[in-house]
């Protein structure tokens, strides 16, 4: 038998004060070590490269696993509006929110009109 602990507003008060804190003394050492971080060497490539790694890693869960409202719409819509979005990025010089905007509409033309 579970037992459920009664969440208070002074729980998630705490819980706030210390995602905070976490958040920003992670934010205020990398503002200390800003100035001594070599952007060449390898270990910050390495991070660079694991960084490149996980955002096609997340795009490919959300769109052949997604959750939620996703769920109810076809798994080609969402595969070609994300192949729209990367040809049209890297066809218009990088510009991310027009590349955004028309995968936005090819979602919505395949999700209401097929």
């Amino acid at each position: 038998m579970k037992v459920y602990r009664e969440v208070t507003s002074s729980i998630i008060i705490i819980a706030l004060m210390l995602s905070a804190l976490a958040t920003y003394l992670c934010r205020a050492t990398g503002i200390m070590l800003a100035n001594s971080i070599d952007v060449e060497s390898k270990f910050f490539i390495w991070i660079k490269y694991v960084s490149f790694g996980v955002i096609p890693a997340v795009i490919s869960k959300i769109v052949f696993f997604p959750v939620g409202i996703l769920e109810d719409s076809q798994v080609d819509a969402r595969i070609i509006s994300t192949v729209i979005l990367v040809v049209s990025y890297y066809s218009i010089k990088n510009n991310i929110l027009l590349s955004l905007g028309m995968s936005i509409l090819t979602f919505y033309f395949f999700h209401a009109y097929l």
